[in-house]
């Protein structure tokens, strides 16, 4: 678990001003077959980013099945 929770951390520093819930609801969508069955409110809080940001992590994951990104020239 050690290595997501480090780039979860790495993700929300890169994030710009006001991007942090953003980055984290990409995060979720990227990374949403790894964190399926994961205690996300445990792995937001290891990341340092708080408890409460699991929630925001589980809308990623849902929002995975529905969604595409698009690579950002």
């Amino acid at each position: 678990m050690s290595d997501i929770v480090d780039e979860l951390k790495q993700t929300v520093a890169a994030a710009g001003k006001g991007d942090k819930v953003v980055a984290i609801h990409l995060f979720g969508i990227r990374h949403s077959q790894r964190l399926d069955g994961m205690n996300l409110h445990d792995l937001a809080e290891r990341a340092g980013i708080g408890k409460s940001f699991g929630t925001e992590l589980r809308k990623g994951v849902r929002l995975a099945d529905h969604v595409s990104l698009k690579v950002k020239c």
